[in-house]
């Protein structure tokens, strides 16, 4: 006797499935949460190198430690209430694409920044002292370390800013030595204004990413994406563009252009395959009323000519599609990808046939 399965019953194992694996990908996020309970975090302040590439630990001493850890759970506790009711997703950082709704999970051994600033953090803020506030003005963050046994510690990163009028209104505050509340001064405190923007999980190496802007600007992450944009396009793609120099190092100046060609590198969309691109270049050539500036595709001498900002960015748009076939509709005159319409001059329209 064989069994057949139904489509409504593959369905339904299909739904209990995803959900248990969606269920379970990040649990270790979530787990966190009951280990918090009662640890007392430990402060450090993060202050760029002289290079501005990476951050230095130095060991604070958090005021209203209570707080720190409440605002913690709480805030992991709202993010598992809207990932269980589906109204946020949680994806790689390095997901193309991401939706307004998801949060991301970053690995650090990807980035050697963030991976030298957490080691710092647990292994050798301790021999870093600080005498005094003013020689910290590159300080712009902090790290509240709650040490879990198990190698399940968890860090959670913040902005802060100098003493000031917010500490009077009962501001959450650290001071870098044993001094007592009556005595801080503006030399001698710090405001954390609590943001939250990443946490990291010691157990899984990983870095949730809440806010990704004031995640990149925190680690300096627009150093990272240029470089591995250099090695792109000055040695994997030497031999299908020619690329200018100065229209390359003007548009990765952009961070949402460098984040996106790091993405590209990431999910394997580039390709050495001219070919696709001359196909692309057929289609764009067929219609002279295309004015857009995401279909100013040139290619010479059998290489995409990279020279001006609209072909970087119609090269880069162009790779991003899985498909040449239909790419571009031209009975609707629009990119399939994302439906986005193409910008057409009417008058050099040519009548059809």
């Amino acid at each position: 006797m064989y069994w057949t399965l139904t489509d409504s019953l593959i369905t339904s194992y299909n739904f209990l499935f995803s959900t248990l694996a969606k269920k379970g990908n990040y649990d270790w996020i979530f787990d966190s949460i009951s280990n918090l309970e009662n640890i007392t975090p430990k402060g450090f302040l993060l202050k760029k190198s002289t290079h501005g590439r990476y951050l230095d630990a130095f060991k604070l001493k958090p005021i209203k430690t209570v707080y720190f850890r409440k605002k913690i759970i709480s805030e992991l506790k709202r993010i598992k209430e809207a990932y269980d009711k589906e109204q946020i997703k949680i994806v790689s950082f390095d997901k193309q694409d991401t939706e307004d709704n998801a949060l991301s999970v970053l690995d650090i051994d990807k980035f050697s920044s963030i991976k030298s600033t957490i080691d710092q953090i647990s292994q050798s803020a301790e021999a870093n002292s600080i005498d005094s506030l003013k020689s910290m003005e590159r300080a712009k963050f902090s790290a509240m370390l709650f040490d879990i046994a198990d190698e399940k510690s968890v860090i959670a990163i913040d902005t802060v800013s100098i003493f000031s009028k917010a500490f009077e209104k009962g501001g959450l505050v650290a001071t870098y030595d044993e001094i007592g509340l009556h005595e801080l001064t503006q030399d001698s405190a710090l405001v954390f204004k609590f943001g939250l923007p990443c946490i990291y999980f010691e157990e899984k190496k990983k870095l949730l990413v809440i806010d990704r802007e004031s995640t990149e600007s925190i680690f300096n992450l627009l150093e990272h994406y240029q470089k591995k944009a250099s090695v792109q396009f000055s040695e994997t793609l030497v031999d299908i563009i020619k690329l200018d120099d100065g229209v390359f190092q003007s548009e990765i100046k952009n961070i949402t252009v460098a984040r996106r060609i790091n993405n590209m590198i990431e999910g394997g969309l580039f390709t050495t395959d001219i070919e696709l691109y001359k196909k692309h270049e057929t289609i764009i050539k067929s219609h002279p009323e295309w004015d857009d500036e995401l279909t100013q595709l040139v290619i010479e001498d059998n290489k995409v000519k990279l020279d001006s900002s609209d072909r970087f960015k119609s090269f880069l748009h162009l790779t991003s599609l899985d498909l040449m076939n239909p790419a571009i509709d031209p009975t609707q005159h629009f990119i399939s990808f994302k439906k986005r319409k193409v910008r057409v001059n009417t008058t050099k329209i040519i009548p059809n046939k």
